[in-house]
């Protein structure tokens, strides 16, 4: 017992922890990797504007010269999403004139793998359900160790097997979820593993990118094979339970 406590305690305090984590983040609004992006530009006065070149985040620059469509005092274009290839600051430096005179400004977006802010308020959400179903898992676990899951079935089948059909076949049900932790087990991993992968993306973690891409994968082909197996448990258990309630003596004491 002494142990498990150690354990929650250590878990607790790693994902506390993890609150606090500082993100420097450009206060730049947020586009998403490899996606295209609308550039407008809004001039009172201008006759004509140009795209005159984009500077990554590496420092590296690209020299465009394409002029904006324009539309009354709006004008526009579409960069190619492999513009938008690398992560961090990306900015695109755009030259407006009336014919005689010239202003230079820039549009900066900041790549993330989402296209969305590191926003404190979704990490906090996030780490709350992680702690959430990780104390789920835990108490599961720490709750249904020391059962003696046979003798809590062969309890509720002599209470309810004369008085309570519906009771028996529910109580059956439970008592083979319970009895195949593997199944629980498995469904805690699924909001888990998805909480981490949004955590990942959120925070721009590339090089944890593939590794959870594998992992999700194989998580989905083992829905598959823990599905066929708890359905063959399934199976064994309601031909028991048929067995069971066409031995029994409906009505009488």
């Amino acid at each position: 017992m002494k142990t498990d406590n150690i354990y929650m305690k250590k878990i607790m305090l790693l994902l506390f922890v993890s609150l606090f984590l500082i993100s420097f983040c450009s206060s730049y609004l947020p586009q998403e990797q490899d996606e295209p992006f609308n550039l407008t530009i809004s001039s009172n006065n201008a006759t004509a504007c140009n795209l005159s070149y984009i500077q990554y985040n590496n420092g590296d620059s690209t020299i465009f010269n394409i002029p904006l469509t324009q539309n009354i005092r709006t004008f526009s274009t579409t960069i190619n999403g492999t513009n938008f290839s690398e992560l961090g600051a990306v900015c695109m430096h755009v030259v407006c004139t009336d014919g005689v005179t010239y202003e230079e400004g820039s549009q900066c977006r900041e790549v993330t793998l989402s296209g969305k802010v590191v926003d404190g308020s979704v990490i906090t959400a996030d780490v709350a359900l992680l702690i959430f179903f990780l104390l789920l898992m835990v108490g599961f676990f720490m709750i249904t160790k020391n059962i003696n899951l046979d003798k809590w079935h062969n309890s509720i089948v002599n209470k309810y097997q004369n008085r309570n059909y519906i009771k028996l076949v529910l109580s059956s049900i439970v008592f083979n979820i319970i009895k195949n932790k593997f199944v629980v087990y498995y469904l805690f991993g699924l909001p888990i593993l998805l909480l981490i992968t949004d955590m990942i993306y959120t925070f721009n973690l590339v090089n944890m990118i593939s590794i959870i891409q594998i992992t999700f994968y194989i998580y989905l082909i083992g829905v598959t094979i823990v599905g066929l197996i708890f359905m063959s448990y399934v199976q064994e258990w309601l031909f028991d339970l048929l067995h069971q309630v066409r031995d029994m003596k409906w009505g009488t004491e």
